[in-house]
């Protein structure tokens, strides 16, 4: 995939939050600050539908007594708010060497907001949650639906790429 082929290291600054990740130079990179944890947002090229970007969020943060059940049904239930949404599948996986729990999931949204009536599209979502020595760590890419597949490459790299020990 072109968008693959030419890759950088991004890697957390801060000690008490080693992770890396490898994404396309051809992506936006933005550090994301917080309180306690580290968050990336990756932005991708304006796909075939020409509505919106597709991106990856990669986020780690602390959490107390919480397990990867209880972060993933917190996950749907938010996300259940929304009338139109739906959980496609769940999955059993692995993440850096943790046990993952993978969730596809899809929402209808408006296309664009500057209309009285926009047009309303399908966004397509994947995300993995993995949890390890009471930090949560979550990577989600989301698309429209008809680009979803396009970009899936670069987030299933990224997530294959992803290390938690620190970078020298």
């Amino acid at each position: 995939m072109q968008e693959n082929s030419q890759t950088r290291l991004v890697a957390s600054q801060r000690k008490d939050w080693p992770l890396s990740f490898r994404h396309p130079k051809a992506w936006e990179l933005r550090p994301t600050p917080m309180k306690e944890g580290v968050k990336y947002f990756a932005r991708g090229p304006l796909g075939p539908a020409k509505t919106l970007f597709p991106f990856v969020v990669v986020r780690a943060w602390p959490v107390k007594g919480q397990s990867l059940a209880q972060l993933v049904r917190e996950w749907i239930q938010q996300r259940s708010a929304f009338r139109t949404f739906r959980l496609l599948a769940r999955t059993e996986t692995s993440l850096a060497g943790m046990e993952a729990i993978q969730l596809d999931a899809a929402h209808e949204m408006p296309a664009t907001m500057d209309t009285i009536r926009p047009e309303m599209v399908t966004v397509q979502e994947r995300v993995i949650f993995a949890l390890r020595d009471g930090k949560a760590y979550q990577l989600t890419y989301r698309a429209i639906q008809g680009d979803f597949q396009e970009h899936l490459p670069v987030f299933q790299d990224l997530a294959a790429s992803l290390s938690l020990e620190e970078q020298r």
